[in-house]
């Protein structure tokens, strides 16, 4: 490929894709895809969701003794999910070009061919999510009552609104992160997957 093509190439991934509206009768159609995606890659997808729960086991090891910043890691952790997302993504992607069935390990550098972009949005997502693990901890500090906490007691008390000053603000700090974050990365993981789109286009398409 030439020059003058890669670089007609480049910008046609790049352009702002067309914004279509998605009927709510889609998400049954998504989930009945998702689930004959998951039965044709079910080591590949497996894998995943072991990695996941083993990260989740590993951060209450570690945390054990601190969990008003476990509880911030944890829920944290989510907002993540959008870059953690792009392995089981790619198994998709595979799957739709007729790769039967697809391999995990191509899977696991699915963000090479967009390093740039797929990293910068990752860390974005991180950065949210170093304030958010901070901003819980200040939640904890000022609204939570009683000594230091254990799980059961950070659990209990949200599930119950127990402490309803603390609930709410809870929910409301870890709410305005988690919106924000869905805001900028619903779609953007795959268009920056499938169509190599740039992390700036990707984020306001998704907004």
């Amino acid at each position: 490929m030439s020059d003058e093509n890669a670089a007609s190439s480049t910008a046609a991934a790049s352009r702002f894709p067309q914004i279509r509206r998605i009927e709510v009768s889609a998400i049954p159609r998504w989930l009945r895809a998702a689930w004959r995606d998951f039965c044709q890659s079910s080591p590949a997808s497996l894998f995943y969701g072991a990695a996941y729960a083993a990260c989740g086991w590993l951060m209450h090891a570690v945390f054990s003794h601190a969990y008003a910043l476990f509880a911030g890691l944890t829920t944290g952790f989510l907002l993540l999910g959008p870059f953690l997302t792009l392995g089981v993504s790619d198994l998709s992607r595979r799957i739709e070009r007729g790769e039967q069935p697809p391999h995990l390990g191509p899977t696991l550098a699915a963000w090479r061919p967009n390093l740039a972009n797929v990293g910068l949005f990752a860390a974005v997502l991180a950065v949210v999510l170093l304030v958010w693990a901070r901003a819980s901890i200040v939640v904890f500090a000022l609204f939570f009552t009683g000594g230091l906490p254990t799980f059961a007691d950070v659990v209990r008390t949200v599930l119950t609104f127990e402490q309803a000053d603390f609930a709410i603000a809870y929910f409301g700090v870890g709410g305005f992160f988690a919106i924000f974050v869905f805001m900028i990365s619903v779609i953007a993981m795959p268009l920056m997957l499938d169509r190599k789109t740039d992390a700036i286009t990707a984020a306001i398409a998704s907004l």
